[in-house]
């Protein structure tokens, strides 16, 4: 299970890279990442939560992870 996670991770921050190009500043980074956690992970993972009548509390959890995730890797690419 976490060797799978390892590398779904991986998979998201290579297409985050790709996303973020070459130049970009550790702010860009931070920012694009920021957007993607919203727009693209959040209202993915709140669709699936409405389906499933899970609870808004766990929702934030779950998307409160990828949104801090992936705006800290944006980050981290932004820096490198």
């Amino acid at each position: 299970m976490f060797g799978l996670s390892a590398v779904y991770h991986f998979i998201g921050i290579t297409a985050l890279a790709i996303f973020i190009g070459q130049d970009t500043t550790p702010v860009g980074g931070l920012l694009r990442g920021l957007v993607i956690g919203l727009f693209w992970v959040l209202t993915s993972i709140g669709v699936t939560y409405l389906f499933a009548g899970r609870s808004f509390r766990l929702f934030m959890i779950d998307a409160g992870f990828y949104i801090f995730f992936y705006s800290l890797a944006g980050f981290i690419l932004g820096v490198w």
